[in-house]
């Protein structure tokens, strides 16, 4: 089976009845791609979540919306 691959024009944000959006303005930490999932690092930047480093890095935040540079604005849904 091939692995999945999302590409940035697939991404956007979403909501279910009853539970609205919940969108967050961070600032990247690293290169960041829209449908990555991050957490946010005790700096308070966004990085790119990995189950296999650490818990703190396994606890992701939610989903990268937008692509950005280091030190660049993120949006990411919750």
């Amino acid at each position: 089976m091939a692995a999945l691959a999302i590409t940035t024009g697939q991404v956007m944000p979403t909501s279910v009845t009853g539970i609205a959006n919940v969108t967050v303005v961070g600032t990247a930490g690293t290169v960041l791609l829209a449908g990555k999932a991050c957490y946010v690092d005790a700096s308070n930047k966004v990085q790119l979540a990995d189950a296999n480093v650490s818990s703190t890095q396994a606890a992701a935040a939610g989903i990268v919306l937008v692509n950005a540079q280091p030190s660049q604005p993120v949006i990411y849904q919750k």
